[in-house]
């Protein structure tokens, strides 16, 4: 019997502009984040909305951020991390034209 295919969920994080031009020269970032009822999870993907914070170059409005899909890689939480809060480790996976064939 085949399996249903599940869909991947995407979240929509709030980000600064400074962290966003750090994500978007490196294609990797670290997020703490807050963690409403483990919703997170490896393999699932973050679309972005860049938020002015007073020292980034690029605000919202044409962040290349923006136009990106993430991939959660790593999650962590426990021992030194406050509770309710998770720290994420995410990877560029790609500009939100692009099918999954590509």
């Amino acid at each position: 019997m085949k399996q249903a295919k599940k869909k991947a969920i995407t979240h929509e994080v709030d980000v600064s502009a400074t962290i966003a031009n750090r994500m978007v020269d490196n294609a990797t970032g670290v997020l703490i984040l807050e963690n409403n009822g483990h919703q997170y999870q490896t393999g699932e993907f973050i679309s972005f909305h860049v938020v002015e914070d007073g020292y980034g170059s690029l605000t919202d409005i044409g962040n290349p951020l923006m136009e990106q899909i993430w991939i959660i890689k790593e999650i962590y939480s426990g021992r030194g991390i406050e509770p309710g809060y998770i720290v994420v480790l995410v990877n560029y996976l790609k500009s939100k034209g692009e099918s999954d064939d590509e």
